[in-house]
């Protein structure tokens, strides 16, 4: 009988929890977002200023299980990366979150290394792109930000 009903309790209060809102916004359809998104882009701009002239074109590529961001980077001291990130779909959630002049959409995949966030955000005609975790170096991780415009505007 108490087991019977825990899990009636248990059955009740998950809905509940899974409505719950999060403090990244709310949650939307992972595929549906990437879709929406892909493309090819330039970048504006990368860690605050013009990118390298081999480095100004990115792309998002959306495949069946996951979506693949290229968008290279050379930092000051002359060190290059190819800035591929691959999203898989399952293991990808993307919240929604709005403001009066921007939509901050922040993407969080868990792996077997823990979870890594990045964000894309539109405001102002401006599309800002950003890794949390962008390692420059085995010892050095920075937020790199890029501003994108999508090749087809």
């Amino acid at each position: 009988m108490k087991r019977t009903a825990l899990l009636f309790l248990a059955a009740m209060a998950f809905p509940l929890m899974a409505r719950a809102s999060s403090p990244l916004g709310e949650q939307i359809s992972t595929v549906d977002f990437f879709q929406a998104i892909q493309g090819d882009y330039t970048i504006v701009k990368a860690g605050g200023a013009a990118p390298d002239v081999n480095d100004t074109a990115g792309t998002v590529e959306v495949e069946t299980v996951s979506t693949r961001f290229t968008f290279p980077y050379c930092i000051p001291n002359g060190a290059c990366f190819l800035g591929v990130t691959n999203f898989n779909h399952p293991l990808t959630k993307v919240y929604r979150a709005t403001s009066a002049d921007s939509e901050i959409y922040t993407i969080v995949m868990t792996d077997l290394h823990g979870q890594n966030k990045y964000q894309w955000e539109t405001s102002a005609g401006k599309t800002i792109y950003r890794n949390f975790q962008f390692h420059v170096s085995p010892t050095q991780t920075i937020v790199l930000e890029m501003e994108l415009k999508k090749a087809s505007e």
